[in-house]
């Protein structure tokens, strides 16, 4: 098996890559984005923190996260369905808390599916804990739970 390599993206993004990503978006998540939604994020790149990983220059995994002051919101993470328990996510993360961390950021906030057992179990094995749920969160009309951790 081809290692892994993480990478932290470097802002602006080319439309390839965007292009990238926005398929990979949609083939591994049920809430993603198009590709209009990733340009206008890539627009606003200074606000933003993205991590990769690859095997043979093919994405397998990202994280997305939102940045203010000392605040990380975890907008998307995400691996590819095959390559799902081996703890990709997991190091991928551990990986990001560690940069965010030297950029000052002092907690980071998400919201999860309230019906995705896998994520949220996911999430609190990493520490975060539950901070409220919001009710008709996405599209669909299903809830969220908002998480958050304190960096240490």
């Amino acid at each position: 098996m081809n290692s892994i390599d993480y990478k932290i993206a470097i802002f602006p993004l080319s439309d390839e890559f965007i292009k990238c990503l926005s398929a990979f978006d949609s083939n591994e998540m049920n809430y993603f984005w198009n590709f209009d939604q990733w340009k206008q994020m890539n627009t606003d790149n200074s606000l933003f923190y993205l991590s990769t990983l690859s095997k043979s220059d093919n994405l397998v995994g990202f994280a997305l996260y939102g940045l203010s002051s000392d605040q990380a919101h975890l907008l998307k993470i995400a691996v590819r369905n095959d390559l799902r328990k081996q703890s990709l996510a997991s190091i991928m993360f551990k990986k990001d808390l560690s940069e965010l961390q030297q950029k000052g950021i002092l907690s980071i906030y998400l919201e999860v599916a309230e019906d995705n057992i896998a994520a949220n179990r996911f999430y609190e094995k990493l520490g975060f804990e539950i901070l409220t749920v919001k009710k008709k969160f996405y599209s669909d009309g299903s809830n969220a739970n908002a998480m958050s951790l304190m960096v240490k």
